[in-house]
């Protein structure tokens, strides 16, 4: 379907920046370490995250007036992204590069 498209052109393309900017960062992602950008463009596990990240975001919109449920997700998601000991700043580069991912 075409939202499907569309999440994974934006999924793909912020993943893209990051990397670009950050090639540390593609280092955490074990299916990703070593791709190159033509590889990771055509990785269906790369696909399936960016669509997992880009629906979790629409579940925080949907939640952003029942803050117990957003919290909560959010408490989740935090939780299991905890074992793979992402860096705070990392969160920080990310958030920058998803806004400018979307600003066009």
């Amino acid at each position: 379907n075409l939202v499907t498209i569309q999440y994974v052109i934006i999924a793909l393309f912020f993943y893209f920046q990051v990397f670009e900017k950050y090639p540390d960062v593609q280092q955490l992602f074990v299916h990703f370490r070593g791709l190159s950008s033509e590889e990771l463009r055509t990785n269906l596990k790369l696909r399936d995250h960016g669509l997992r990240v880009l629906n979790t975001l629409d579940k925080c919109i949907s939640r952003v007036d029942e803050l117990d449920r957003l919290e909560k997700l959010l408490f989740e998601l935090g939780q299991k992204h905890s074992m793979y000991n992402i860096k705070v700043e990392y969160l920080d580069v990310s958030s920058c590069v998803f806004l400018s991912v979307n600003s066009f």
